[in-house]
């Protein structure tokens, strides 16, 4: 589960669209909202969107670290950049763990991009097994995919102990 904004984005046509072959949107940043993550703006006056910096929350399910996809030495690999990546200080990597139980919403992917512009309406983006969809027709269609990352992000473990189940997870693979 993804969720991300940009300072600003092309209009597009509205509504839900579903697409069995479609690339989702590529996340440049995020806008804030219920989190109160938002961007401070570094940039000179007049320009409020020069200088952010763009911020990221990654929630992932338990089983993605501990399933071997590749091999032990790809999976290290994955394991480390993600720790990586964690440190970037934009970038926050949440995990439900399995003792959360299992959660609808953990059957495909989520991503939801907000964006600095107060006219730019979040998008969200949903992978599913036939395929996907792209819902950017105004908050009323987007707010169901918020709650249900925002309920998935109260059962996650913190950062800190995320961390420490991807740094667990890569001590058993040595």
């Amino acid at each position: 589960m993804l969720r991300a904004g940009a300072g600003s984005r092309a209009a597009s046509d509205r509504g839900i669209h579903h697409r069995a072959d479609a690339a989702p949107p590529r996340p440049v940043g995020h806008r804030g909202g219920p989190r109160q993550a938002g961007l401070s703006a570094t940039g000179p006056a007049g320009n409020p969107d020069q200088g952010r910096r763009s911020e990221s929350l990654f929630i992932l399910d338990e089983a993605v670290l501990q399933r071997h996809v590749g091999g032990r030495n790809a999976m290290a690999s994955q394991l480390r950049k993600l720790l990586s990546v964690a440190d970037l200080g934009n970038v926050e990597i949440r995990v439900i763990p399995f003792r959360n139980g299992e959660r609808l919403g953990l059957w495909g992917s989520l991503m939801i991009l907000e964006f600095a512009a107060p006219e730019d309406e979040e998008i969200a983006f949903v992978e599913y097994q036939m395929g996907d969809s792209i819902i950017d027709g105004g908050a009323h269609l987007v707010a169901p995919y918020l709650k249900k990352f925002w309920s998935l992000e109260t059962i996650s473990a913190s950062v800190e102990e995320s961390v420490a189940l991807v740094e667990d997870s890569l001590r058993k693979l040595s």
